[in-house]
C-alpha cells in the first residue's frame, strides 16, 4: 500500500476516534458544570427547572400575564450553541441579532413566533424553560443536549450539543 495512503488513513482514524473521545467527554455532567462555570463567571442569578438553567434579564420586575397550558404564547428568540459560552447563533427571528452575527437573513421573516404552549412541537428545554414565566419575561435559558437536540445533528448543531437559548415572551392569551 502506498505510503501516501497510509498516511491518509491513519489521520481520517484518528479525526473518526477523537470526535468520539470529544462526543464521551460530553456527557450531561459535563454540559451541566460547562454552564454552572459560566453562570458563576458571570455571577448571574439562575435557576434550574426541569432540567433547564434560566436567567432572567428583565431589570424589573414584569406583572404580565402568566404562562400556563394551553396559552397562546407569541415570543422572539436566538438560539446559539453554548461550549462554554453563549458562541455560533443557530437561528433567530431577531433582525438586529441576525445582523450582529452576520447571519444569512435571505430566509429569514423576522416576525413574531406564536405557540399553543403545552400543545405545539417545541424544543423540549425551552417549554421546560418556559414553565412558569409571564408575559414581559425577557429571560436566557441554558439547555442539555438531553432537552435540546439529543444525541442527532439539526441544522448546524452538532450531536450532543448544549445550546443557549434568548427569548422575549411578547403576550400571553389565555384559551
Amino acid at each position: 500500500m502506498n505510503v501516501k495512503y497510509l498516511i491518509i488513513y491513519g489521520f481520517v482514524l484518528f479525526l473518526l476516534f477523537s470526535c468520539k473521545k470529544e462526543e464521551e467527554n460530553d456527557s450531561e455532567g459535563n454540559q451541566r458544570e460547562r454552564i454552572e462555570s459560566y453562570l458563576s463567571g458571570i455571577n448571574a442569578e439562575y435557576t434550574a427547572i426541569n432540567g433547564v438553567y434560566r436567567i432572567f434579564l428583565n431589570e424589573e420586575p414584569v406583572t404580565g400575564v402568566r404562562l400556563d397550558g394551553g396559552d397562546s404564547l407569541y415570543f422572539n428568540y436566538a438560539f446559539f450553541t453554548f461550549r462554554n459560552k453563549p458562541d455560533s447563533l443557530l437561528d433567530t427571528n431577531i433582525e438586529s441579532i441576525a445582523l450582529e452575527y452576520n447571519f444569512d437573513t435571505r430566509y429569514l421573516d423576522f416576525l413574531e413566533r406564536g405557540i399553543i404552549y403545552g400543545e405545539t412541537d417545541i424544543l423540549d428545554g425551552l417549554e421546560r424553560g418556559l414553565q412558569g414565566c409571564q408575559a414581559g419575561d425577557t429571560l436566557m435559558l441554558f439547555v442539555p443536549s438531553k432537552y435540546a437536540y439529543g444525541n442527532k445533528m439539526s441544522g448546524m448543531a452538532k450531536k450532543s450539543a448544549t445550546i443557549a437559548i434568548f427569548v422575549s415572551l411578547e403576550k400571553v392569551v389565555k384559551n
